[in-house]
């Protein structure tokens, strides 16, 4: 829905049909199609893979066909999809997700490099440590570069100026993880329709990223924006898992030796990488740090000094 929101202007059906191509024309010639309980029992010819779902385009025609979703062989794909003829089931053998071209595999690959779905859990705790990192380096360096223009000689603008783009900067970024975080929350606390679930997704993420911005602007203090965004981040993602034991009753410690424990390792992970998170922040400078000058005393013209009494 955001991809059309965003390429086609909220139209889903232009999408589906750029996606998997244009629908046939309807001939009005009626078939007896596929039940669903036959499409579900339609194997992988390759994996022997179930199908993960399906969609059936100009139904009930002599042109319908069924594309069947199943499970993708590689970890680096998010489906792969075979396209079957509504009525006899038989494969269409022009599909083109036969022969992908090499955007098509890029595509297709994108949500497992999204999401860190293709190395384990481990691969999930480097996801967290870099793109944490990411957020506190380049608000640094964006620091880094006003403080040169606002207290050297460098920047050409007055200092009101550099202190507001320094709040806005600082917000952006360190807004972010707080926004990415609280979508865990909202996963678990939604009461509305799942219809709407997506939307109010996103207008919760742009929601709380605005309101990092606010703060930003309110506290005029970059640095302990900084640090205490941080902290936030930290100590929301340390009550993920609470929350998680909280709403399904499953404490994350009592399955870490489970035979399904990626979800509980998740959750430790999220107290780890939280926890750390909070002391990275906590040990962060809560203002400018300014070299002052020794206080050593230089000697002047040696003619110039003081004659001893006599």
């Amino acid at each position: 829905q955001l991809t059309a929101a965003i390429a086609f202007i909220g139209d889903i059906d232009t999408l589906i049909g750029a996606v998997l191509g244009p629908e046939a024309e309807r001939t009005g010639v009626e078939v007896q199609m596929l039940s669903a309980d036959e499409i579900a029992q339609m194997r992988h010819p390759e994996s022997n893979a179930t199908p993960l779902s399906f969609v059936v385009r100009n139904y009930g025609d002599e042109t319908s066909e069924i594309d069947i979703f199943y499970a993708p062989d590689t970890q680096l794909s998010t489906v792969e999809i075979i396209s079957v003829d509504g009525a006899t089931g038989a494969p269409i053998t022009d599909d083109p997700f036969k022969v992908q071209p090499l955007a098509g595999h890029f595509v297709n690959a994108m949500s497992p490099l999204h999401y860190g779905t293709y190395g384990g859990i481990w691969l999930k705790f480097l996801y967290f440590a870099l793109g944490l990192s990411l957020s506190v380096i380049t608000a640094l360096g964006c620091m880094m570069w006003i403080e040169r223009r606002k207290h050297g000689n460098e920047g050409n603008k007055s200092e009101a100026f550099y202190n507001r783009m320094g709040n806005f900067i600082t917000g952006v970024i360190m807004g972010l993880p707080v926004a990415a975080i609280s979508i865990f929350y909202l996963d678990k606390l939604y009461v509305g329709a799942e219809s709407a679930r997506l939307a109010a997704t996103g207008s919760v993420y742009l929601g709380v990223w605005v309101l990092g911005l606010a703060y930003a602007f309110v506290r005029r203090n970059d640095y302990s924006t900084t640090r205490e965004l941080l902290m936030l981040t930290g100590g929301l993602a340390m009550g993920i898992p609470v929350l998680n034991g909280i709403a399904t009753g499953d404490w994350f410690i009592s399955h870490l030796n489970a035979e399904h424990s990626v979800a509980a390792w998740v959750d430790l992970g999220m107290l780890i990488c939280g926890a750390t998170t909070v002391a990275a922040g906590y040990l962060s400078p809560a203002d400018r740090k300014t070299k002052r000058r020794s206080n050593t005393k230089i000697a002047a013209d040696p003619e110039a000094a003081a004659i001893p009494a006599e």
